[in-house]
């Protein structure tokens, strides 16, 4: 719409016609238009194959489109094992969500496409390296469970921290155990707490009824049925049943 009134329609022409030239950005142009239903009606199965044509020029976007629509079962047929093919292809060509998804991929595996924590880890490396801030909490996983890598807590937790420092809020509830727990280490209950607050703040529900638990039971931290309370009447407000069950001993506890 720059210096012309926009008109959807025209631009879809023109990149149908650049399209059938062979030019990958237009063929990718098409198929955003189509997926999104810019000057024609959504149209995923069009838009795949376009995408799909750009996919077998090399082109980046195209690749990680046909590996995501793979995926996902968008205008086509769920297929991992050909996702995995496409996704691979981008990921070599430095698309940063493919790297991702890979990631996700081997790490719980899928129909036709096993579990491969090798491939996972790698591919999680890179994502990591790319500021992807869920990947330092399945490359902790890793580290914590020993998988595909020996158990090693310390890494888990330099990863655990990664992820919580770049805002992922599963993370901070691994690493609020842990730190409580003194899991490989001396328990520093305040930084645990810390990072489980941060998280229930977020809208985390195990955050949330971890700290319902802790401060009903009082076993490690002050015993403090208000804060307990509180704690679980969040995690009620995110569709948590089981904090309805402590809310109710918690009311048969507080003073009538």
């Amino acid at each position: 719409g720059e210096g012309v009134k926009r008109n959807y329609q025209i631009a879809l022409r023109y990149y149908k016609l650049a399209g059938d030239l062979g030019h990958p950005l237009a063929l990718i142009n098409c198929g955003n238009m189509f997926s999104k239903g810019l000057g024609t009606g959504v149209k995923l199965t069009t838009a795949f194959n376009y995408y799909h044509l750009a996919a077998t020029l090399d082109d980046e976007n195209g690749c990680w489109n046909c590996g995501y629509m793979y995926y996902h079962g968008k205008g086509v047929d769920i297929n991992y094992i050909l996702s995995v093919f496409w996704l691979e292809k981008a990921a070599e060509m430095g698309v940063t969500n493919a790297v991702k998804l890979l990631g996700l991929i081997y790490f719980e595996g899928r129909k036709g496409v096993p579990i491969d924590y090798t491939k996972s880890f790698n591919y999680y490396e890179i994502a990591l390296s790319e500021g992807i801030r869920e990947s330092g909490y399945y490359l902790g996983l890793m580290h914590y469970y020993g998988y595909g890598v020996s158990v090693n807590y310390e890494l888990a937790m330099k990863y655990f921290r990664i992820s919580c420092n770049l805002g992922y809020d599963k993370p901070m509830f691994v690493l609020g155990k842990m730190l409580i727990c003194g899991e490989d280490t001396e328990p520093k209950v305040n930084q645990g707490l810390r990072w489980l607050k941060t998280s229930a703040q977020m809208g985390l529900v195990d955050s949330q009824l971890l700290l319902g638990n802790l401060y009903k039971e009082g076993e490690i931290i002050e015993k403090d049925l208000h804060e307990a309370r509180r704690w679980y009447q969040m995690a009620a407000e995110h569709g948590n049943e089981e904090s309805n069950c402590h809310l109710q001993e918690i009311q048969d506890l507080l003073p009538k």
